[in-house]
């Protein structure tokens, strides 16, 4: 007698025995992963709030080690009263001073022109030529063989193309002018008189005037404070003011005025405050306990961490022996809240700028040659300590990123040790549905055979 055969767990018993094993699964994998699981996510969000606060640590480490380099106290503005007559920078480290500028020519480029001629591609020289010219008062002389039958536009190539060209082109342009509009125009490449044209040997069938430069330098001339400077161009002037450039725009006077800025140090300052109370804000709302979820945050258990607010705070406060009029930050109008975070005073900080840059430059980036170690210094010095490569946050990511491999270890183990429990209860209770569907085929067979036995029923 064949008993037939099972298609799905449950179908020879009547009973939800798929169902139940899925219950039973659930009830265990609540107990043993959601607790694993469960660590994972705090593990998680505590290497994820380390790369938060290492970014924080790193701004204000960027802001600590500007405050502690001398080069950031030499900045310098420029300002020019009339920047139609002339414009200007300025060097880091420049003395301030105030000048009177008067531009009294600008630099000009030589120019000579030649006569003009009906057609410049008809032949212009009728016998073979010589054209030499020079620049300067003691360039060379540079000789041109120019063949009979050379056309304006010719010559206007072969003193171009000339290998030996010292800084001269030439140009045929139409003027518009009568029957005879196109002429050669010979213009110096740069300005100045070390750079004027000189004719030495003109074409007999071409003659040139000075257009520019004629009767007057070719130099730029200005006057400083009365005193009087010739220059060969009009930009890049490095040497009339010390420490400052000047590109000469037009004649005219103005004034230049070189002055310390300490907007850098003012922004280096407040943005030092500023991130240190982004850590310590940071720090703390993350450490603390959540009453509506039940949970720590997840700097609760990084001790050094959240010892590291207390530690800065007292860094920030430290006296240095400048022997000036500054000694701390308090100096500056700094002032620490009830709630940890700091503020400066804006007023006293500016006036300590205005007034004492040098006694702010020693209390931040102190003074080798007396052996004072600057409070920029300092801090730098400890945040690298914190943000380093083999740092304090890095070791608390590291050991984090250990514990978070262990637990996913872990989970890994005990579901491959739950997926062969419940592969091995799938087989007993398959067993036992065929086993259930054998004893109800054979309670029928019983029941169906004694009903044929009772003779009321023949």
């Amino acid at each position: 007698m064949a008993l037939g055969s099972i298609t799905s767990l449950g179908a020879g018993s009547s009973l939800d025995l798929q169902g139940i094993l899925d219950q039973l699964r659930e009830v265990e994998e609540e107990a043993a992963l959601t607790p694993l699981e469960n660590q994972k996510a705090q593990v998680e969000a505590q290497l994820a709030e380390f790369d938060v606060l290492e970014a924080k640590f790193l701004d204000m480490k960027s802001h600590a080690l500007t405050l502690s380099l001398a080069s950031s106290f030499l900045e310098r503005q420029v300002t020019v009263g009339d920047s139609a007559v002339l414009t200007a920078t300025v060097a880091a480290g420049t003395t301030p001073f105030t000048a009177t500028v008067e531009v009294v020519r600008l630099a000009s480029r030589s120019t000579f022109q030649s006569d003009g001629v009906s057609d410049p591609d008809a032949a212009l020289v009728t016998a073979d030529s010589t054209f030499a010219y020079h620049l300067g008062a003691t360039g060379e002389t540079i000789s041109l063989e120019v063949a009979a039958g050379t056309t304006l536009n010719q010559l206007a190539a072969l003193i171009n193309d000339d290998p030996n060209n010292p800084g001269v082109t030439a140009t045929v342009i139409d003027d518009g002018t009568g029957s005879t509009p196109y002429r050669l125009v010979l213009r110096a490449n740069d300005p100045g008189e070390d750079n004027r044209i000189t004719i030495d040997t003109p074409l007999a069938d071409l003659a040139f005037t000075e257009v520019q430069g004629a009767g007057t330098s070719l130099n730029a001339e200005l006057k400083v404070d009365g005193i009087t400077y010739e220059r060969q161009r009009n930009t890049d002037l490095t040497d009339v003011l010390q420490g400052v450039t000047l590109t000469l725009q037009s004649t005219g006077t103005t004034t230049v005025q070189v002055t310390t800025d300490t907007t850098g140090i003012k922004t280096a300052i407040t943005e030092l405050v500023s991130t240190f109370n982004d850590i310590v804000q940071e720090i703390r709302a993350n450490s603390g306990f959540d009453e509506e979820t039940g949970t720590f945050g997840p700097l609760a258990a990084a001790t050094t961490i959240r010892n590291l607010d207390g530690e800065l705070t007292v860094l920030l406060g430290s006296r240095i022996e400048t022997g000036g009029t500054y000694t701390s930050l308090f100096d500056l109008g700094l002032s620490i809240d009830r709630d940890g975070t700091i503020r400066i005073d804006e007023a006293i900080l500016d006036a300590a700028l205005a007034s004492n840059l040098e006694d702010v430059q020693t209390l931040f980036a102190g003074d080798e040659e007396a052996g004072i170690t600057g409070l920029g210094e300092l801090l730098n010095d400890r945040l690298l300590q914190i943000t380093k490569s083999t740092g304090l946050l890095a070791a608390e990511k590291e050991a984090a990123q250990g514990e978070l491999d262990r637990l996913e270890t872990r989970i890994e183990e005990t579901q491959a040790r739950l997926d062969r429990r419940f592969e091995v209860l799938a087989k007993q209770f398959a067993a036992l549905d065929v086993l259930s569907r054998q004893m109800e085929q054979q309670a029928t067979f019983l029941s169906n055979f004694i009903n044929s036995l009772n003779p009321q029923n023949a």
